[in-house]
């Protein structure tokens, strides 16, 4: 089994597309491609250009902090650029704006599988952070640009316990009810926030029956009631549109379905959960509501947001899925 840092040596080097001066492949004119390794290269005999990776554990084996009931778990990773300037009168200013390149590159390739917002992503915050460590005082300067990138997630002390920063919610055009359904589910892909609180009221009455205490009534269950809040970031795709799963169509009162005129839609929102054992569980909630109210949400400090809010019409249903 390769190391972490062979693993992604192999990533970024299998992605990389950059060409010319910056091939990974030699050329008739160009006989120093970017080298690509799983370490620090040895001293006195670096090549010109180079990507390195260095990382001490195994995923899900460093920097972890426990709690009670989680932890927080940060895989941490140095990724460093070199680039030897040859030429110091002639190939400066080609060298830095080839070091910004493969930064770019770098980036992206690392954007692409470490984005905290994909469908697998296990970690909730990547941070990356540069640093510039050139070496100039020699004949041939080298430019050194590392990145250090830490990807933090928390799971829990039980692997059977669902995480809430990998949460999907969706639309189920299937079973909701209103004018212009979605010709499928739609799923709102930024949701920071889901709360669902429901229940039965319990209704007091007085009995002569005094074994609990004076004045303790008993209680018999009331009518259900419900209430159902999502907060979102606003993207174009949820806001606009004229299809009822919209933000600006999902709370009007419906004018062509048989049995809604003047009412509100009937909707129908699935929260999808998943834990962190081998092969892992989806937990989904499936919530029946008429939405009451839309909250448009802006900040200084954040960006625009969406908090849905819906009257539950029954019991929330829920299951392994």
């Amino acid at each position: 089994m390769p190391s972490q840092a062979t693993t992604i040596k192999d990533l970024i080097e299998t992605n990389w597309s950059l060409g010319g001066n910056l091939s990974k492949v030699t050329a008739p004119n160009m006989q120093e491609p970017v080298f690509f390794f799983d370490r620090p290269q040895v001293l006195g005999n670096e090549v010109v250009k180079a990507i390195e990776v260095v990382k001490i554990n195994d995923n899900n084996e460093e920097n972890i902090s426990d709690h009670p009931n989680f932890k927080e778990i940060a895989d941490y990773y140095e990724i460093t650029i070199r680039y030897r300037v040859l030429d110091v009168e002639t190939q400066y200013a080609q060298a830095l704006e080839d070091a910004e390149l493969m930064a770019t590159e770098l980036l992206g390739i690392l954007n692409a599988q470490f984005d905290p917002s994909g469908a697998s992503a296990e970690w909730f915050v990547s941070s990356k952070r540069w640093r510039r460590d050139d070496h100039v005082d020699q004949a041939q300067p080298e430019l050194k640009r590392t990145l250090a990138l830490e990807l933090t997630q928390i799971r829990g002390q039980d692997d059977f316990v669902f995480r809430a920063n990998s949460a999907v919610m969706i639309f189920d055009e299937g079973l909701s009810n209103g004018d212009n359904i979605p010709t499928s589910d739609y799923n709102f892909e930024t949701i920071r926030e889901l709360s669902i609180v429901e229940g039965y009221p319990q209704v007091p009455y007085l009995t002569k029956d005094k074994t609990r205490g004076q004045g303790v009534p008993h209680l018999v269950r009331g009518w259900f009631s419900g209430v159902f809040s999502a907060l979102i970031f606003g993207r174009t795709a949820d806001i606009i549109g004229s299809t009822l799963e919209k933000i600006g169509k999902i709370y009007l009162t419906q004018s062509a379905t048989l049995g809604l005129q003047s009412q509100c839609a009937e909707i129908v929102m699935l929260h999808n959960l998943q834990n962190t054992i081998s092969s892992p569980q989806t937990f989904q909630s499936k919530s029946f509501m008429r939405i009451s109210r839309i909250d448009k949400v802006t900040t200084d400090e954040s960006l625009l947001a969406y908090r849905i809010v819906g009257q539950l019409t029954q019991p929330t249903v829920v299951l392994l899925v």
